[in-house]
């Protein structure tokens, strides 16, 4: 059976990398036609593009957390002379 996992933080650069592309491309299309499906289209990309950004951010925060505390387990294991 197929199980869902969460997107890696490579996996999610690279679709933030994609987004802003198409976000550059709607980007052009508003300006030149300024239809309101369009801008609401890119308002709704922005948005998806500064939530994944958000995850991005509290995986790599978190990451370093779990190395810093990783860090000071092994250093507190090598001061126990036991």
């Amino acid at each position: 059976m197929y199980e869902a996992t969460q997107p890696t933080v490579v996996e999610l650069v690279q679709l933030v990398c994609e987004q802003i592309d198409e976000r550059f491309k709607l980007r052009v299309e508003v300006l030149n036609h300024g239809q309101w499906r369009d801008r609401a289209a890119l308002r709704a990309l922005d948005q998806q593009i500064a939530a994944n950004l958000s995850v991005i951010a509290e995986r790599m925060a978190g990451g370093v957390s779990d190395l810093t505390s990783s860090l000071s387990d092994l250093l507190a294991e090598m001061d126990d002379p036991t």
